[in-house]
């Protein structure tokens, strides 16, 4: 066999190579911070988290499949597309639950109508929700994230109530994977939120109550909301909640992990030369 074909063959098996590595040296960061619930979304909703297959999600009305930021990526019509998670309040939520951190890689395709979901989980009496959600407030081509956490003892609508809206109001470019991770953490009996964009603390916001993180006996949705009102378009990768706060220093460590070549995929290209070489020198010698 000659160099040339020698050489396209190399090339061909680190195309196959890279990827996997990339997606694998990713998932290790994340698994090795204790995640309950991880969505790698490539194709399939199932649960990698601590929290076991009991929590695989669905992919409902049509939720496609694309290119992700690490791997493949759940993608969304803008129309009825959603992922739904069986309740979660055993794990995520309840009296008791004082600290929780969500994460996901976030590309969106279109500027919102109005305001459009990545998390929702429906609001009943006695309980809580957490949503994050994002509108174009700064401009076409941009969105900016929000969240908003809820609690209501028993009067839901009314009565004793808190609610604490932590908004992001930087820009964000459309059509980019970005890295996006709510912290919430209550102290002294507050509720405190933190919004991080792509390994940066972006904006802290406080409550004036303690309360759970999500609701008792509903379901988490991605991308939309079981009324189809803010329906989300464009991609969401590798989703994660974990009941604890996460560091600045966790955090950064998870952007970077999605963004750079990981240990495994640089020992690939520092081998290159000495594969290209060995190559050379068996096509020589054949």
């Amino acid at each position: 066999m000659t160099e040339r074909p020698l050489i396209w063959v190399g090339l061909a098996c680190l195309v196959l190579l890279l990827p996997g590595a990339a997606r694998a040296e990713y998932a290790a960061v994340i698994l090795a911070d204790g995640p309950v619930l991880y969505y790698q979304l490539n194709g399939n909703a199932v649960n990698y988290g601590t929290a076991g297959s009991a929590y695989d999600g669905t992919y409902v009305d049509g939720v496609g499949t694309g290119a992700g930021q690490v791997g493949q990526a759940a993608t969304f019509d803008g129309v009825d597309d959603m992922i739904t998670v069986p309740d979660t309040s055993a794990v995520l939520g309840g009296p008791g639950v004082t600290a929780m951190t969500f994460e996901a890689w976030v590309n969106t395709a279109v500027d919102p109508v109005g305001l459009a979901r990545i998390l929702y989980t429906p609001a009943t009496a006695a309980n809580s929700f957490c949503d994050v959600i994002y509108d174009n407030i700064k401009g076409a081509g941009t969105w900016s994230p929000s969240t908003y956490m809820y609690h209501d003892n028993g009067s839901y609508g009314g009565g004793d109530f808190s609610v604490i809206a932590s908004k992001y109001t930087g820009p964000v470019p459309n059509n980019e994977w970005h890295h996006l991770v709510l912290v919430g953490t209550e102290y002294s009996g507050k509720l405190y939120t933190k919004i991080y964009i792509d390994g940066n603390l972006q904006k802290t916001s406080a409550g004036t109550k303690s309360m759970t993180f999500i609701s008792t006996g509903t379901p988490l949705a991605f991308g939309n909301d079981t009324a189809h009102s803010y329906p989300h378009t464009g991609g969401l990768d590798e989703i994660a909640f974990y009941d604890k706060v996460l560091s600045q220093e966790q955090i950064q460590a998870h952007y970077n992990a999605g963004i750079v070549p990981e240990p495994g995929t640089v020992a690939l290209l520092l081998a290159l030369p000495a594969f290209f070489m060995l190559l050379r020198r068996r096509s020589r010698e054949n």
